[in-house]
């Protein structure tokens, strides 16, 4: 732990980075609890409803990602990124307008466009990370990211459902469209140092030029790459099947029908993805125990982990 506050101290580019990853997090989980509680409600309870409201979320990214690997290359990452929190902002406050069953078409509407420009978040955020750190703490600045994912799961989604039950669903959309600002800001306040290698160049090399926006190539190799080695392209496709039939229907189904606390079970929805998270934090860190770092032995946790 340390470790990790040290680097955090040491560059503060991707310490404001890393605090825009915490807010946008948390605000995440304060829109998901709320949107799969008014989406149970507008629907009766309806599973399939639910359902969608998951695959707006995962396909996206699914689709998107790739083009938005590109971008990241071809434009400035910062700007990107304040793009796309200023946008997702305006897409959150939006969600307000969607005040009955009648209205389930916006909100699966607008998850499918928050959810496109998340996808462009997250590449143009990890393809910053090398500039804002130096080459020994990219491990540790990557490790750190996923940490902070799974520890906001649990603590955005018990904040998220408590704000929820308390001052209802209007109240914590403000709240997550304001986080996406406050992430924005973070990230104008970044001033990057460049990292481009661990030791310093010899003064008489002159300096690299700038890296050139590529074409889309990059994106048609990685498929062409993918297709030729079906191992790899089952590999990709693992988080997205999880995604789609993992338990997130189950938790709201269960919290609103079931296990009801709060206004329209966002309390118990809240709860029921704390666990999640808490579960995602200890995963790694009793399996990585008997993870080698073999192919075979990867392979056999993933498919138990799907299994169970």
């Amino acid at each position: 732990m340390a470790g990790y506050v040290q680097m955090l101290r040491s560059n503060p580019g991707f310490a404001r980075l890393w605090l825009a990853q915490v807010v946008s997090l948390m605000g995440d989980w304060f829109n998901l609890i709320v949107l799969s509680a008014l989406v149970a409600e507008y629907s009766g309870g309806s599973g399939p409803a639910v359902s969608l409201l998951v695959v707006a979320r995962v396909l996206p990214p699914f689709f998107i990602s790739p083009v938005a690997g590109v971008l990241a290359d071809r434009f400035d990452r910062r700007r990107l990124l304040i793009f796309s929190d200023l946008a997702r902002a305006g897409v959150v406050l939006a969600y307000l307008l969607a005040t009955g069953p009648e209205a389930l078409w916006l909100i699966y509407a607008l998850t499918v466009l928050q959810f496109s420009l998340s996808a462009i978040f997250w590449p143009a955020q990890s393809a910053l990370i090398p500039s804002l750190v130096p080459h020994s703490d990219l491990v540790r600045a990557n490790t750190l990211g996923s940490i902070t994912w799974s520890m906001m799961l649990a603590v955005g989604a018990v904040l998220g459902g408590l704000v929820a039950s308390l001052v209802g669903p209007v109240a914590a959309l403000i709240t997550d469209s304001a986080t996406f600002v406050v992430s924005a800001l973070f990230i104008g306040a970044i001033r990057a140092p460049h990292y481009v290698a661990e030791t310093a160049p010899d003064a008489a090399t002159p300096p690299a030029a700038p890296a050139v926006a590529p074409s889309d190539r990059g994106l048609r190799e990685g498929l062409r790459y993918a297709l030729a080695h079906p191992t790899t392209a089952a590999t990709l496709l693992v988080k997205a099947g999880l995604g789609i039939v993992g338990a997130d229907t189950l938790i709201v189904i269960y919290g609103t029908d079931v296990f009801r606390l709060g206004k329209d079970g966002t309390g118990s929805i809240g709860i029921l993805y704390a666990t999640y998270g808490v579960g995602a934090v200890l995963g790694p860190l009793l399996f990585n125990r008997v993870n080698d770092g073999s192919v075979r032995v990867m392979r056999r946790l993933i498919a138990g982990g799907s299994w169970w």
